[in-house]
């Protein structure tokens, strides 16, 4: 079956329009999904694929799973092989909510930047903070030392 096959057309379409219209349902808009790609695995199951973009797409990916899946769950048909969505980290740097529906993978993603540049302490700092340790409640060993030679005398 190649990519032009009617049936593999008709089912990537299917869970496109599946996926905008429940996008659209979570409050967001379409703008945010880009990059429709369908492909046919080495397996032979499709994958269709689309990037969330925008300001917050990391939250709006983890908004969309946590308020779809208790709908989808309602929809899936016992030895149907769909499955719920599952937030997956597939490669670095990119974070995808994954899940089958009528026969085909569907896999929401975004880029992960970090927020501000990680900054490295420098041991000079980090030996001094770990030098200067604030007093404890303990009582001194001499105090209990004191005590037992006291005691041993008598």
């Amino acid at each position: 079956m190649t990519a032009s096959d009617p049936i593999v057309a008709f089912l990537t379409s299917t869970a496109r329009q599946a996926v905008q219209t429940a996008w659209q349902q979570s409050g967001r808009t379409l703008k945010s999904l880009t990059g429709w790609t369908s492909i046919r695995r080495d397996d032979g199951t499709l994958l269709l694929t689309v990037q969330v973009t925008g300001d917050a797409d990391a939250e709006a990916l983890r908004a969309f799973a946590s308020r779809r899946s208790p709908l989808i769950a309602d929809y899936i048909k016992p030895g149907s092989g769909d499955t719920l969505p599952v937030l997956d980290y597939p490669q670095p740097g990119r974070t995808a909510l994954s899940w089958r529906t009528g026969g085909v993978w569907v896999e929401l993603w975004h880029e992960e930047t970090p927020d501000e540049p990680v900054r490295a302490t420098p041991a000079t700092v980090a030996a001094h903070h770990a030098r200067t340790a604030v007093p404890s409640a303990r009582l001194p060993f001499g105090r209990l030392r004191n005590a037992l030679t006291t005691t041993k005398e008598r």
